[in-house]
């Protein structure tokens, strides 16, 4: 892996880290699940694999996209020749938020059974997860 892979791996780790974390501090502050981990797993309810196993699917895809989502944010700074600032972050973190919510609705509309979360509520939260998460990843 170059370098720069690995520091943007590394970084996306770090702004996945708060973002999650922000999550669970929100989760236990309203009463509600906006743990992306645990939403995961919940999607994957009818598969024929224990909760515990369902989990730990819903932690490692909510770090490999998040990265992934960090690598594209690195290449984008790069071919725009700017560098990994808090405030190149949160715009970078408004742009993934809007992606996130469109890809997160998107599943929640074709998932035959989806969680009762409260979707908008949780979709609001997450505009908010993905500012912390740009914002911390590209400092």
């Amino acid at each position: 892996m170059n370098n720069n892979l690995a520091k943007s791996a590394f970084s996306g780790v770090i702004g996945t880290t708060f973002m999650t974390l922000f999550s669970i501090f929100a989760s236990e502050k309203r009463g509600r699940q906006f743990r992306e981990p645990e939403i995961l797993s919940m999607l994957l309810k009818d598969l024929p694999i224990n909760k515990s196993k369902r989990i730990i699917i819903g932690w490692i895809a909510h770090y490999m996209v998040s990265v992934s989502f960090n690598m594209v944010n690195q290449k984008l700074l790069d071919k725009l020749q700017k560098s990994p600032t808090f405030l190149n972050g949160v715009l970078l973190g408004a742009v993934n938020g809007a992606v996130g919510l469109a890809i997160w609705k998107a599943i929640f509309e074709a998932h035959p059974s989806p969680p009762k979360i409260g979707l908008n509520r949780y979709l609001a939260h997450l505009f908010l997860a993905h500012l912390i998460f740009a914002s911390l990843a590209n400092v």
